[in-house]
């Protein structure tokens, strides 16, 4: 893999390269489209904030973080929550349809739309995000570096007794969620058993949030609720709709949050992508809690189109080969967060 070949020469002075296991096998389209398949597939309703098919993803997700050899994040891999949410639960037996008030979303890519108000009523509902961990060693084990998406999305609506529109989001967020997977796939052996097993590193934990269309409130939760010290978290990569990629060009929101990012970004572009790093923002999406507490953020980003927040957000529209692309610039910046000497350092 050509990813490899990077990181063996970021690190190849702390391995014993003679004595290593077989190279980490490397991301490929297949294994894409396969958790694709699951996470945007009709049989999950959308994955609608805090209903139980939002749960069914995390419970992927789950059994995906174990099977890789990960740690969880959290006893039982769960970080449960609540929030007052609008949309009234269906009658019992059928699935809740999360489109009605939050129809467009909260990621600020977008307006908010939805149905009249007096159709929605306030519920306590229950979410949960997903927290693998794998384990740093070394003078730098105490420090933390976190990858995060969400899984939810914004579920169906119903248009007759018998007839629902399902939204799929397999750009948002499917195509975030499963580069997320195969990224905690590959580190956690690349570092657990791989060439690069016996550095110090930082610890490195993966982040699937729940409830992120209805205001972010996975990656709020968690940054109210850090199961370490906030200041121990030296950066965090965010990825969002990172399954349309176009002329190669790849948003880096938040990559002015620190100056590290743009010429870490340079060193680690093999494969050409011209990247668009915009100037005092950093969107609304799951890196912006950790953002206001002035941790150094990058939000990887392939843009908007015209399926968004709508029901033809399918798989067969994703550029997996450009999803390969961003997994392995994921893995090239994360290994080298993880072991260089100095954290990135925040800028306003």
């Amino acid at each position: 893999m050509k990813r490899l070949s990077i990181v063996v020469l970021l690190l190849l002075a702390g391995c014993d390269l003679s004595s290593g296991p077989e190279a980490t096998d490397p991301i490929t389209e297949d294994a894409l489209l396969e958790h694709l398949n699951y996470l945007a597939d009709d049989s999950l309703y959308g994955r609608g904030s805090g209903t139980e098919y939002e749960l069914e993803a995390a419970e992927y997700i789950r059994d995906e973080f174990d099977s890789y050899g990960l740690v969880p994040g959290v006893a039982g891999w769960f970080q449960s929550f609540s929030y007052q949410s609008g949309p009234a639960l269906a009658p019992a037996g059928e699935p809740v349809d999360n489109n009605a008030e939050f129809g467009s979303g909260w990621d600020g890519l977008r307006g908010a739309s939805g149905f009249a108000p007096e159709t929605v009523q306030e519920q306590e509902t229950p979410s949960q995000n997903v927290l693998g961990v794998i384990p740093g060693q070394g003078a730098l084990s105490e420090q933390w570096v976190i990858l995060g998406a969400h899984y939810d999305h914004i579920g169906f609506t119903r248009v007759t007794d018998d007839s629902i529109i399902i939204f799929n989001g397999a750009d948002d967020n499917a195509s975030g969620t499963t580069v997320l997977l195969e990224v905690a796939r590959y580190l956690a052996h690349y570092f657990n058993e791989g060439v690069a097993r016996s550095l110090d590193r930082r610890s490195l934990m993966f982040q699937a949030y729940g409830a992120e269309e209805v205001g972010l409130r996975g990656s709020r939760y968690f940054v109210e609720n850090s199961t370490m010290p906030l200041d121990s978290i030296t950066a965090m990569v965010n990825l969002d709709m990172v399954g349309r990629l176009r002329g190669g060009e790849l948003y880096a929101l938040g990559g002015s949050s620190s100056p590290l990012w743009e010429p870490l970004l340079r060193e680690r572009n093999e494969d050409n992508l011209q990247f668009v790093i915009p100037v005092n923002t950093t969107g609304r999406s799951d890196h912006a809690p950790f953002y206001e507490r002035e941790i150094p953020v990058l939000f990887f980003y392939t843009g908007t189109h015209e399926q968004y927040h709508d029901p033809d957000d399918d798989v067969w529209l994703l550029n997996t080969t450009g999803m390969v692309t961003v997994a392995d610039l994921t893995i090239a910046v994360l290994a080298d967060l993880l072991v260089r000497p100095e954290p990135p350092t925040f800028v306003p």
